[in-house]
């Protein structure tokens, strides 16, 4: 949520300043132009009325182009297109930085393939202009395109490092250090994309929560250090049992969570029922280990559905506990009582 919130400011701060600085650009220019020339520019007037449009409308706070983003685009483009045609000697003088600026912005604000559309279309801009006006003035304007390439490059590399970077931590903050499995904020987040993606399919979507059978005896026997050990090598079994496309995460302390999105409860109860007699079968560093599991399933998908789906694998794993451990439980109506 906070890095939600941070994106949200972030998107919001680089939309306001950039709208902010075409309508100061916009007006300086057509101050200074009437000033020189006796009238402003229409093109300059587009700009004022068009950095207006984008301060209104272009508050989307998303860090992915949208529709309005490509729109925009167009729009520069030809904007950029127009002011150098209408006055190609003026342009040359005053509008060069345009390039770097428009190309800055679109690095930052939509990545490299928007930005990308930008560069191409600034070159055949700045190369058409040149042509046109085959002057020394050009000679100088041409010097822009490999700033704008390195630019390109430089700032495209420093903003993948960035995001790179940003993923990293974001895996570890969901990491459980211990085992390598998602953590609590980890399985949080799944259960989010789950509920936000399988809503409405009517898909089937299964949870298998795992509690080692009497591990407050396990540490008290040989020591927290061993049960940190168990902790890691069950973690390892669950891993090589389920494979690696599948969802695991430590829930807490001894407690183990398995995610099955698409597998009904049938089949759910009977991979819980393979883990458990798998687990008892194990050699593990002291001697034989058993574990209980519950499991619950949802066809409806909706948010409150998902995350109710821990509450009832619970019920079910407390009524495997109270029966005699060692077995997996379906939730079912009757397992509230």
């Amino acid at each position: 949520m906070l890095q939600n919130n941070l994106c949200h400011d972030r998107w919001y701060n680089i939309d306001r300043t950039v709208g902010i600085t075409r309508l100061l650009t916009g007006i300086i220019y057509s101050v200074l132009s009437f000033f020189w020339t006796g009238g402003a520019s229409i093109f300059l007037l587009l700009l004022v009325g068009y950095s207006s449009l984008w301060c209104l409308l272009h508050q989307n706070n998303q860090a992915k182009p949208t529709v309005i983003s490509y729109v925009f685009l167009i729009f520069d483009l030809i904007l950029l297109a127009g002011l150098g045609f209408a006055s190609p000697h003026n342009f040359i003088t005053r509008f060069g930085m345009l390039y770097i600026l428009g190309l800055i912005f679109y690095l930052f604000r939509f990545g490299q393939p928007l930005a990308l559309i930008w560069l191409v279309g600034s070159i055949l801009q700045i190369v058409s202009v040149g042509l046109y006006l085959m002057s020394m003035d050009c000679l100088y304007h041409m010097s822009l395109i490999p700033v704008l390439i390195i630019s390109y490059l430089f700032i495209g590399k420093v903003l993948a490092d960035e995001e790179r970077v940003k993923q990293q931590l974001q895996n570890l903050s969901e990491t459980d250090q211990l085992t390598g499995l998602a953590n609590f904020r980890g399985l949080q987040a799944r259960l989010e994309w789950c509920a936000s993606h399988e809503a409405g399919k009517g898909d089937s979507l299964s949870l298998i929560i795992l509690d080692i059978d009497n591990f407050k005896k396990y540490n008290d026997t040989y020591g927290h250090e061993q049960g940190n050990r168990l902790l890691k090598e069950l973690a390892e079994y669950l891993m090589s049992f389920m494979g690696s496309g599948v969802f695991m995460a430590r829930y807490g302390g001894e407690e183990f969570i398995v995610l099955l999105p698409g597998v009904n409860q049938d089949t759910a109860k009977q991979t819980a029922d393979r883990l458990v007699s798998g687990i008892a079968a194990h050699s593990f560093n002291h001697g034989p280990v058993t574990i209980s599991a519950g499991i619950a399933s949802t066809t409806s998908g909706s948010r409150e559905e998902v995350f109710q789906l821990i509450e009832k694998a619970d019920q079910a794993l407390y009524r495997a506990k109270r029966n005699g451990k060692n077995q997996a439980v379906l939730y079912t109506e009757e397992t509230e009582e």
